[in-house]
């Protein structure tokens, strides 16, 4: 129903970038709640075959050309048809086992919530980014490290003590469930 009410949302607004509480509110709904259907039922998905999600892909991306790139049905077949088989091809590929693309996957929640405050901080804090294109390369690069080694700090000793907390709880839940209902 989440997914139907941003789509809905979406194609009320007629533009994907609407600068507004509907068009974000809508796009969160669409794109979140379509994550949440992927993951739930993924081991259904992952059966499908490679040339059908790739297939799915090239479709997405051709309806949403010819949609125009600001329409709401751009928007549409990208986000609910090329994203999720795009993802579901790449996670069969072996590369994303290496080891720096687990490290970043790990990390990654972590990233996003700190990437534009480091951003923040650099643009507003410290006057923003000039001077020539090796500077700038190095500046890049140097923000690119801070956040990647603050979002390695944040994971380890705030997101997986939360992860281990969490789950404690949630056993500690059930195994009062199970006692209550045995008695």
């Amino acid at each position: 129903l989440a997914v139907i009410a941003g789509l809905a949302g979406i194609f009320l607004t007629g533009n994907v970038n609407e600068p507004s509480i509907v068009g974000a509110v809508s796009r969160g709904l669409a794109g979140f709640f379509a994550g949440q259907l992927l993951w739930r039922h993924r081991m259904l998905f992952q059966r499908l075959p490679t040339l059908l999600l790739s297939a799915a892909v090239a479709a997405g991306v051709g309806l949403s050309m010819a949609a125009g790139p600001l329409g709401a049905g751009a928007v549409v077949p990208l986000s609910l048809l090329a994203w999720p088989a795009l993802i579901l091809v790449t996670l069969r590929a072996r590369f994303m086992t290496a080891r720096p693309l687990v490290w970043l996957g790990d990390r990654s929640y972590a990233i996003y919530l700190l990437h534009m405050p480091m951003i923040d901080i650099v643009a507003f804090g410290a006057g923003g980014l000039r001077g020539d294109p090796l500077t700038m390369l190095g500046a890049q690069l140097g923000l690119a490290a801070v956040t990647l080694g603050a979002a390695d700090l944040v994971y380890r000793r705030f997101e997986l003590p939360a992860r281990r907390a969490i789950r404690s709880a949630w056993l500690r839940r059930g195994a009062k469930a199970v006692a209550v209902g045995a008695a």
